[in-house]
């Protein structure tokens, strides 16, 4: 290993061989066989030369060589001309060849042609017997080298006009004696007499070949003592590069080679001198004196061992190196391993420049040199592997890259893999590792992407190529992927990695990144702008980005406001909360004027932690190198597009259908720009978490500094404590379709971070609404000593006022507390009195009260609510009416008044500060009809109810502007009572519609309503009955004699032609002379014309989707009124009371209920009837009671609650589809709905 490796020596040349210009080592037959393998076809082959050249009979007069790595055609050629030439003399050194008999030494005649020598046009000269002459064709030179000058002359004729000779003038030429013939690199002579002048007699030659292989296969099988060896090309041979070229531009040739190749099948033997198995034999032959293959069993075993080993602890192995026979592959290719030589067998050899033979051996030659050079470093190394071969090494990469026309990966290899002063990719990737486990791994990586189309390796053919026992073999998928991360010309396409001699995308990332060390501020706008959006639009909490000074956060009892403050203006870590600066300023102090800050409570700060903010803006300039890289590639492709005069997005769009006609350079590019659309999911779910992770310290007023509990008082101020969040996101790696990763980030871990260190209440659920104990209320710093009311609107203030006290999102969470505080025993904290409605609430009044927070809501401590008569009016007099409620004029009472503005003066009254409810004014009403004080007439009826007439008077309370009270003395006066005796009419006339129109309708008017009507009619004829009047009123309609129009929320018109109206007489009907233009202009309002008013019976999702379908099928429609009835007590708590929260605020309501049941009781039969119109927040207390029937007896119950809309409202409201939503979403129970849409006559 000592010596020196002239080139000369891988030089076999079969040409310089016979003409004794070769190489000792091939010229000299000792030292030829010397170094030679002797592979069983080479034996074979050089056996039937030997013993046919000698006589024997029998044996292969034609062969044909196919060769592939690892000693080719050349070297047998070689040594057929040898054992030709020198016969017996070798007898000895080939002894154990299996070699019979030989010819005598100089015996045989030896002719050959070599493509590569050859010349078609002006011949080859040779000197023969003393004299030169000049052959043209194969048959030409075979002729004058086996047959001299005379044998020339047998077919000179044909040598010079390009034509076969015919069999016995080619075997008359070959002479007498045996005869050996070589034909070799044919196809080099075919594509030169391809390329003659078509007037030149030998440019016809390539249509001679089977004529002439025919003819000179059967001399060969004719005459005794000779022997036709033939190379043709094919796919592994050395000349493949030719015959792949000869494909695209010589088809004519190519078919003459197939004609050839069948020729030769038919008759000659085919050989592949060197088999597989025996490559490594070949090159340990021709490059050691002596291999001492007694330790190749046990470096077979120890590698076996070490793959079983490192597979068991995780290491990806490719299975080659578990099946059953890789040990003896291993032994018998000692010392090569069997990576080393498929390097060189199955992709080197891949490379048209790469001259299988004499190419593997001066490289694998320099190799081996190489590793000696460095035995030091490398002592112990048991096999000689890919990694092996050092690049770093100038002879050993000129013949790697120079000689093989790899020098375009040169760059791939010098940036990412190796070179003598190291700071490659890979040098970077495996620093601080006990081997070189990323250079080793990219070197074996780059051998094997050196062949055109190669795919590359698996990460398990890497550790297989590279792995030796006392390596780590688990370090090799880490250090391939890292430094394909970092590298510009490795890549990784699919599970393979491979190099490209185009700079991947990391080159251009790298660049770009550079440049961005020098923009501090694009990073930090893009940053900013990452952090508006991951922390924007939470629903609890107000976002205040980057407060630049105290100004900018507001200072109001509202929404809590999160303060982000900028990474580059303050940083936390938790604990450090008296190590803030800025923050305490802002906590502090508010306004341009710097005064203290009021609503303290109501303000979290939300920090970067400093330890990773570096890390963040590295992971953003990262991104924003990705994005211009992106951007880079698609305006190449578009200035490329506009080059080639073509669409970009066509163009793009043919690429990516795999379209023919695009321009290869543009297909890289949008290979690349995949691959950077692949990168930017990742660097933006990256940037993602590097900014949660950085973001995640909270800052929120703990209390009073000696304080654990923050519902504790004690002394010391206010302090700001940082505590760490975890937002909990987890990346995805498998998320990479682009999604918003932008979006806002939850704040449910801020909260949970909050209630974890007791600064935020609990959360309100169905199970646990209570989310502030009413004793907490009732204590300081909210109730302080000595106060008899507190408003909720102060409770709320206080809130968010005292640091020392727990944050409540939103003011609904208090409004079960207030609830709660009512029922608290024995007597309650408080009462809730609704000073706006004059209303007070105590324990029973808990399923009644809807608690609100306002100036004029109140929590009324009971012993002060007692003493102010903050107290429910169970009773009421009808002299304290009179006298407090009966209005003036001047000194005296007012004669007449509605029951309407008996109940609004009761709320303007100071004598009433609760309102008595309506049931109990109504008992109040009756008392004084029954004394005689007043006089109820109901105008729509004109029906006067005095003391006689008790048993008439309504049980449902009539607070309404038609229920009239007059001053007894009034009501006389006014005729209205006591009521006229009924006696016979005072007119004969009939009472019908035509008559009821001439005698009682107002002269000259065009309507009258219905009930006005009946008391004129009733004046003429005094028997009528509400019956028969009904009855005249219907006529009157279907007689034409006038219309019915229903006013209210449901309008309507009805004439005759229409369906039978479902009304007749009530306040809101009127009568419409027909003839007058009101009627026209009423005419819109009938049936069928314009959306009409909706019913439906079913489940509430199912008959708002059916009513909200039936109306939605006009255009613009309005709703006025919308009616819901429930009969059960399900469909009443978990629809109707379930959702009131959430009805429209713009609308008018009122509920009315009516029960009936009976059930027997300890022997005894109880019944109870209820009827009731009001608010819907009292239905649930007046029903308490009733309920109880349903369980032991009969109940009937009907609750209705309409719902107005003056202005209506159209379908797409907000508020009403909230209202909508949260109904069909409870879905509880049967609900029957009436859904009345609003109508407009003409001209309104």
């Amino acid at each position: 290993m000592a010596g020196t490796l002239p080139d000369a020596i891988f030089a076999a040349d079969l040409w310089d061989v016979l003409t004794g210009r070769a190489h000792q080592d091939y010229l000299d037959p000792e030292r030829f066989f010397a170094g030679t393998y002797p592979t069983d076809n080479l034996k074979l082959l050089l056996r039937d030369v030997a013993e046919r050249l000698a006589g024997v009979e029998g044996g292969n007069p034609v062969f044909r060589l196919e060769t592939g790595f690892g000693g080719g055609k050349t070297h047998s050629l070689i040594g057929a001309t040898h054992v030709a030439k020198h016969g017996s003399d070798l007898a000895q050194r080939l002894s154990d060849w299996g070699i019979r008999s030989f010819p005598m030494p100089g015996s045989a005649g030896i002719a050959a042609f070599v493509g590569e020598n050859s010349d078609p046009l002006r011949g080859v000269a040779l000197s023969i017997e003393g004299r030169q002459a000049v052959a043209y064709t194969p048959w030409g030179q075979i002729a004058l080298m086996a047959g001299g000058l005379a044998g020339y002359e047998q077919i000179k004729e044909n040598d010079i006009a390009g034509i076969a000779p015919s069999r016995e003038a080619l075997e008359k030429s070959l002479g007498e004696g045996p005869r050996l013939i070589l034909i070799d690199e044919l196809v080099l002579y075919m594509a030169k007499c391809a390329a003659l002048p078509e007037d030149q007699p030998r440019s016809r030659v390539n249509g001679q070949w089977p004529t002439f292989f025919q003819t000179l296969f059967s001399v060969a099988s004719r005459r005794p003592e000779t022997v036709v060896i033939l190379t043709l090309p094919s796919e592994k041979d050395a000349n493949r590069r030719l015959t792949s070229e000869l494909k695209q531009h010589l088809p004519t040739v190519l078919e003459v080679v197939n004609e050839m190749e069948q020729s030769s099948a038919r008759q000659a033997r085919n050989l592949t001198p060197t088999q597989s198995t025996e490559r490594a034999a070949v090159l340990a032959r021709r490059l050691f004196d002596k291999v001492d293959s007694g330790v190749a069993t046990s470096v077979a075993q120890a590698f076996v061992a070490y793959y079983e080993e490192q597979r068991e602890a995780g290491a990806p192995i490719d299975n080659r190196a578990f099946e059953a026979n890789y040990a003896e592959q291993i032994r018998v290719g000692y010392p090569f391993h069997p990576e080393f030589i498929r390097l060189f067998a199955e992709r080197l050899a891949d490379i048209p420049e790469f001259q299988a033979t004499r190419g593997a051996l001066r490289l694998v030659a320099r190799t081996v040199a190489a590793v000696w050079a460095n035995k030091r470093q490398l002592k112990g190394t048991p096999l000689l592997q890919p990694q092996h071969v050092d690049l770093n090494r100038s002879e050993i990469r000129d013949e790697v890259l120079a000689r093989l026309g790899r020098g375009a990966f040169e760059r791939g290899l010098e940036v990412d893999v190796m070179r003598p002063e190291g700071g490659t990719h890979a040098n970077v990737v495996e620093t601080g590792w006990p081997w070189k486990a990323a250079t080793e791994s990219a070197q074996v990586v780059f051998l094997h992407s050196l062949p055109e189309g190669s795919r590359g390796l698996l990460p398990a053919e890497v550790t297989l190529a590279l792995g030796r026992p006392g390596t780590d073999l688990q370090y090799v998928p880490a250090a391939l992927e890292q430094t394909e991360k970092r590298a510009w010309y490795m890549r990784r396409e699919g599970d393979h990695y491979l190099f490209r001699t185009r700079a991947s995308i990391n080159k251009r990332y790298q660049e770009r990144l550079g440049e961005l060390q020098s923009h501090p501020g694009e990073i930090r706008e893009t940053l900013d702008q990452w952090v508006e959006d991951v922390f924007s639009g939470f629903r609890d909490l107000q976002i205040v980005l980057f407060p630049q000074d105290h100004t900018a956060i507001g200072d109001q009892a509202d929404r809590i406001r999160l303060a982000v403050i900028h990474y580059d203006k303050e940083c936390g870590a938790v604990g450090g909360g008296d190590r803030l600066n800025f923050v305490r300023r802002l906590f502090s102090t508010t306004g341009v004027n710097e005064s203290p800050r009021r609503y303290r409570n109501n303000l979290l700060f939300l920090l970067a932690e400093s330890s990773r903010v570096a890390g963040l803006k590295d992971a953003v300039r990262s991104l924003i190198a990705w994005e211009r890289v992106r951007k880079d590639i698609e305006d190449e492709e578009k200035a490329m597009a506009q080059a080639a005069g073509a669409d970009f997005r066509a163009l793009r769009d043919q690429a990516r259908r795999g379209a023919t006609g695009v321009p290869a350079e543009f297909l890289a590019l949008e290979s690349d720009l995949g691959e950077v659309l692949e990168k930017l999911g990742p660097q933006e779910l990256n940037v993602r978490s590097k900014l949660l992770e950085a973001y995640r310290i909270i800052t929120f007023p703990k209390g009073h500094g000696d304080a654990d509990d923050l519902f504790a008082g004690g002394g010391g101020g206010p302090v700001l404590e940082c505590y760490r969040v975890d937002f909990g996101e987890v990346p995805d790696g498998h998320r990479q379709a682009r999604r918003n990763v932008r979006e806002t980030v939850e704040e449910r871990p801020i909260l949970q971070c909050l209630r974890q260190y007791q600064k935020l209440v609990p959360e309100a659920t169905p199970e646990s609404p209570i989310v502030l104990a009413p004793a907490i209320v009732k204590r300081e710093p909210l109730w302080k000593s000595g106060e008899k009311r507190l408003s909720t609107e102060e409770i709320w203030e206080r809130i968010r006022r005292e640091p020392e006290l727990p944050m409540v999102l939103r003011q609904t969470d208090l409004l079960p507390t207030f609830t709660a505080g009512l029922a608290v025993e024995p007597d309650g904290l408080w009462v809730y009195y609704n000073q706006a409605e004059k209303r007070v609430y105590g324990r029973d009044g808990v399923p009644a009260v809807s608690p609100v927070i306002a100036a004029n809501q109140f929590l009324y401590d009971p012993v002060a609510a007692i003493n102010d008569r903050i107290m429910p009016v169970v009773g009421l007099t009808a002299e304290t009416v009179w006298q407090q409620l009966w209005p003036r004029e001047g000194a005296e009472h007012k004669r007449t008044i509605n029951s309407q503005h008996l109940a609004e003066a009761a709320k303007q009254s100071v004598h009433f500060p609760v309102l008595p409810e309506r049931s109990v004014l109504w008992q109040a009403l009756q008392e004084g009809a029954r004394e005689n004080r007043w006089i109820l007439y109901l105008r729509g009826a004109n029906i006067a109810i005095g003391a006689q007439e008790m048993g008439e008077w309504p049980n449902l309370p009539r607070i309404d502007e038609s229920t009239e009270l007059w001053a007894y003395a009034a009501a006389l006066d006014g005729g209205i009572y006591p009521r006229a005796q009924g006696g016979a009419p005072d007119s004969e006339t009939p009472i019908t519609p035509s008559a009821v129109k001439a005698k009682c309708w107002p002269a000259g008017g065009d309507q009258v309503g219905t009930e006005d009507l009946e008391r004129y009619a009733r004046s003429i004829w005094p028997g009528l009955s509400r019956g028969a009047y009904q009855e005249v009123v219907r006529e009157g309609v279907t007689q034409r004699i006038w219309g019915i129009w229903k006013k209210g929320a449901d309008e309507a018109f009805h004439v005759a032609q229409d369906p039978p109206a479902p009304y007749w007489v009530g306040t809101d009907c009127v009568l419409v002379d027909l003839a007058a233009p009101l009627a026209g202009q009423l005419d819109n309002l009938r049936p069928g014309r314009g959306p009409q008013p909706v019913d439906a019976f079913d489940t509430p999702r199912q008959a708002l989707t059916a009513v909200w379908d039936a109306l939605g099928a006009f255009p613009a429609v309005h709703l006025s009124r919308m009616e819901l009835t429930v009969n059960a007590r399900d469909a009443l708590d978990n629809t109707l009371r379930a959702t009131w929260a959430d009805r429209p605020s713009n609308a008018k309501t009122v509920a009315s209920v009516s029960a009936s049941g009976q059930r027997d009781m300890d022997g005894t039969r109880e019944s109870v009837s209820l009827n009731f119109e009001g608010r819907f927040e009292e239905v649930a207390a007046m029903l308490s009671p009733v309920w109880p029937f349903q369980r032991s007896g009969d109940l009937d119950v009907t609750v209705c609650v309409a719902i107005a809309f003056d202005p209506p409202v159209p379908l797409a409201d907000p508020a009403l589809d909230t209202y909508r939503t949260a109904v069909m979403n409870a879905n509880q129970g049967m609900l029957h709905l009436r859904a009345i849409p609003a109508r407009k006559r003409e001209g309104s």
